[in-house]
């Protein structure tokens, strides 16, 4: 069933007043759950397995490498996560060493740094909102809510 531009927005406009109704009637702000999916929406940011390929290529691992680890981990993130640290952590020391700080090579610092390192910087080039986002009239209106609480799930970057 195709739904139309004017069928959405008579949902939209219904599911707005059903809630505005609600929350009057209650007495009490809202409470927002957010997940990844709000940096997705917002800056454009991977899912998951597209943040562990980009730390992949950044670390000169392939795709066929990749696809080994992420058979190996049955495609779970975190599991594919924790076998990237060792081929990461092995090229930050050999052809990636000047892109870390140098205390990332003491021995006391935890091999797993690298991998986080390359996956902070990569998420860094999504950021930060700005006026130009085509989502910036919805920015402007989370802005100006004032919810109970929120409840956040997973990593919201």
């Amino acid at each position: 069933v195709m739904v139309t531009k004017a069928d959405y927005k008579t949902y939209q406009d219904r599911i707005t007043a059903s809630i505005k109704e609600l929350i009057e009637q209650m007495g009490c702000r809202p409470v927002l759950f957010l997940g990844c999916g709000i940096s997705r929406r917002y800056l454009g940011s991977p899912n998951w397995m597209d943040l562990l390929r980009a730390i992949a290529k950044t670390a000169r691992i392939t795709d066929a490498r990749f696809n080994f680890l992420a058979q190996q981990a049955n495609n779970d993130a975190a599991q594919l996560g924790t076998l990237l640290i060792d081929p990461v952590h092995k090229w930050s020391w050999g052809p990636g060493k000047s892109k870390f700080p140098k205390e990332y090579f003491a021995a006391s610092a935890d091999k797993a740094i690298f991998l986080k390192h390359v996956a902070a910087q990569h998420l860094l080039s999504f950021g930060p909102l700005t006026t130009k986002n085509p989502h910036a009239k919805e920015i402007d209106l989370f802005k100006k809510t004032s919810p109970h609480a929120m409840v956040v799930s997973r990593l919201v970057v």
